[in-house]
């Protein structure tokens, strides 16, 4: 009998230890698929930890992908609490040409999210509600070749206090920077630019947020608009500065279809969506918004840069070296020294 335990002793031990490895195994796999894995057509994604013990959300491309790239709607939208809900930084290095819908949705009534939102890759589309509700985030730069932002894809992310939208970006839909800031950490944004490429955009795009002025250029065209784009769905705006880069004139003749009808001409909006002219303002952008070869900062105005073909176009030479040129409607001779 004896003889017989120390076999069936034998047998256990390594039968044991195989069980561990094999239960162990499964754990560190589990933990490594609960950190790492897929989240789109061509999409990757990594739970990283840094130096400083924050934990990031690393998303790229799948190694030699050929087709469309894209992250997937409600991609991560379910980690909206516990301890996958917070990350210090998105970091999204990949190229996709979606973002889908809801992907980084959070709960806007919790305080959660993410703090920083890297962009480095391309990125054509952002999705419908695609970062809906991430209280924590402050600055929003979205990068270049970026061309539509969908229906309440920034929407409730109530601490931002930097926006920047570039220049190629051509649809901005309904409520797309809906709630922002709206009871946040700062008092409120001091400037957005929006570009001339916007052709169009939906209902209500800043609505019930807090933003200091609106920088637009001269030559936006806005036929294509909501007659809602800066309407509240609440009301019309207590005050909107439309910061002017260019042209007085024209930038007034481009906001004049939101305004309501006015005997000057400033606003020529007669539907229930108008906006009321005493609260409305225009000035000159700052040196910091007038920013591109068209324009020039001179004597506290942003106006025409007298070296453009536009303005050599628009007005005659004065002299060899002096040029008549209109700074927000007025015009002053700017003498060039050689």
């Amino acid at each position: 009998p004896r003889r017989i335990q120390r076999m069936l002793l034998v047998m256990t031990i390594p039968a044991l230890a195989l069980l561990f490895t094999i239960v162990t195994t499964a754990e560190s796999q589990a933990a490594d698929l609960a950190n790492k894995g897929s989240c789109g057509d061509g999409c990757l994604y990594e739970i990283t930890t840094d130096k400083i013990g924050a934990r990031n959300l690393v998303v790229y491309n799948i190694p030699n992908y050929t087709g469309v790239a894209n992250i997937a709607n409600k991609a991560f939208s379910e980690w909206v609490y516990g301890e996958q809900a917070n990350f210090n930084k998105i970091i999204i290095k990949g190229n996709f040409d979606n973002i889908g819908e809801g992907a980084f949705m959070h709960s806007y009534n919790s305080n959660n999210g993410f703090n920083e939102l890297i962009i480095e890759g391309k990125i054509k589309n952002i999705g419908q509600e695609s970062f809906y509700g991430n209280t924590l985030i402050s600055e929003i730069n979205l990068p270049e070749g970026l061309e539509k932002i969908g229906r309440s894809a920034f929407s409730h992310n109530y601490n931002i206090s930097s926006l920047v939208i570039p220049d190629t970006v051509t649809d901005i839909d309904a409520y797309a920077f809906s709630h922002i800031n709206k009871g946040g950490a700062y008092s409120n944004i001091d400037s957005v630019t929006i570009p001339e490429s916007v052709a169009r955009t939906g209902d209500y795009i800043f609505n019930n947020s807090d933003i200091g002025e609106i920088v637009i250029p001269d030559t936006l065209n806005t036929d294509t608009w909501s007659e809602k784009t800066f309407f509240n769905d609440s009301g019309s705006y207590s005050d909107i500065t439309f910061a002017c880069k260019g042209i007085m004139k024209e930038c007034q003749k481009a906001m004049s279809r939101f305004i309501s009808k006015t005997e000057d001409g400033i606003g020529t909006c007669e539907g229930q969506y108008c906006l009321n002219p005493n609260k409305i303002s225009f000035a000159s952008a700052s040196e910091a918004s007038c920013k591109g070869e068209r324009y020039w900062y001179h004597d506290g105005v942003c106006q025409l840069n007298p070296l453009t073909t536009y303005a050599k176009k628009r007005w005659t030479p004065a002299k060899a070296n002096e040029w008549l040129h209109d700074g927000n409607d007025n015009f002053v001779i700017i003498t060039f020294k050689k």
